[in-house]
C-alpha cells in the first residue's frame, strides 16, 4: 500500500511538473502583470512583490482586484469561480495623480451606486481587439466593488485577456497590458556625460511600462544597453529606476 501510495505521488508530481501543465497554470508574473496594468489604470505606479515563478491553478472567471486595509500598498487578488483562490499581495503603490473617475481611465464605485458605465454589445473572446462598434455606454447598478470604464474611445484599439459575454462590464482586468513601450519599436535613447548630451536611434528589445527599466538595442552601434522609459518615444540609458 505504501508503494502504491509512492508512486502515486510520483505521478502526480510529474504531472504538475510537465511543461503541458505548467503551460496551463498562471504564474506570479502573469499576475504581477495584472496588478501593475490594475494600479496604472487607478492612477498608481507599482512593484508588486510575488515570486514570478510561482504558479496558480487557473481561474474560470476574471480576478478581482481589492485593495486591503482601505489602501492600495496591499492588494488581494481572488479568483471567484467555484474553486476560487486569493493572495495578498503588497505592492509598494505610489500615486501618479489623485484617483478620480475620467474620460479615459478605469475608476471604482461601491455598491449601491447607480453609474455609466462601457459594456460589450455581442460576446468577445481572448485575444479581441475592442471595437466601437463592440463597446456601449449604459447604466445600471452592478453589485460589488470593481473597475470600470466611463468613455468608449478609452477602450477602442485595446486587446482583451478574457472572454466576455453580452452585457458585461469591461473591467481593467480584463484588458492586456497597455504598455508605453512594445518590443521592436522605436525610441530616442539620451544619455548624459558630464555636460555633454548624447542621442541615438535604439530599438525596445521588449515591453515596458513607465518608469521601467528595460533593454535596448543601440541601431547604430548594435549593442544592447538597459534603460529607463520615460515616454512613448524616449528612454534615458543610465538613469535610476523612478
Amino acid at each position: 500500500m505504501r508503494g502504491r501510495i509512492i508512486c502515486a505521488s510520483a505521478i502526480a508530481w510529474l504531472l504538475s511538473a510537465s511543461p503541458g501543465f505548467a503551460e496551463k497554470m498562471l504564474s506570479g508574473a502573469e499576475l504581477r502583470a495584472g496588478l501593475t496594468d490594475f494600479l496604472a489604470e487607478q492612477g498608481y505606479r507599482s512593484e508588486p512583490v510575488i515570486n514570478l515563478a510561482r504558479l496558480f491553478r487557473p481561474c474560470d472567471q476574471p480576478l478581482d482586484y481589492r485593495p486591503l486595509f482601505g489602501k492600495f500598498q496591499t492588494v488581494e487578488i481572488s479568483c471567484p469561480d467555484s474553486s476560487g483562490w486569493k493572495i495578498a499581495i503588497r505592492t509598494k503603490a505610489d500615486a501618479l495623480q489623485p484617483r478620480q473617475a475620467t474620460e479615459n481611465t478605469a475608476v471604482l464605485f461601491e455598491a449601491g451606486e447607480n453609474i455609466s458605465y462601457v459594456a460589450v454589445r455581442q460576446s468577445l473572446k481572448s485575444g479581441d481587439v475592442i471595437t466601437a462598434s463592440d463597446i456601449e455606454i449604459i447604466t445600471g447598478n452592478p453589485s460589488g466593488f470593481s473597475d470600470y470604464f466611463t468613455s468608449v474611445e478609452a477602450l477602442v484599439g485595446r486587446k482583451l485577456k478574457r472572454r466576455l459575454g453580452i452585457g458585461k462590464m469591461v473591467r481593467a482586468s480584463h484588458l492586456e497590458t497597455d504598455w508605453m513601450v512594445r518590443e521592436g519599436q522605436p525610441v530616442i535613447m539620451e544619455s548624459q556625460f558630464g555636460q555633454v548630451q548624447v542621442v541615438s536611434q535604439g530599438r525596445a528589445l521588449e515591453n515596458a511600462q513607465w518608469g521601467e527599466m528595460a533593454r535596448f538595442l543601440n541601431v547604430r552601434s548594435g549593442k544592447e544597453v538597459v534603460a529607463t522609459v520615460v515616454s512613448e518615444k524616449k528612454v534615458i540609458i543610465g538613469a535610476k529606476k523612478l
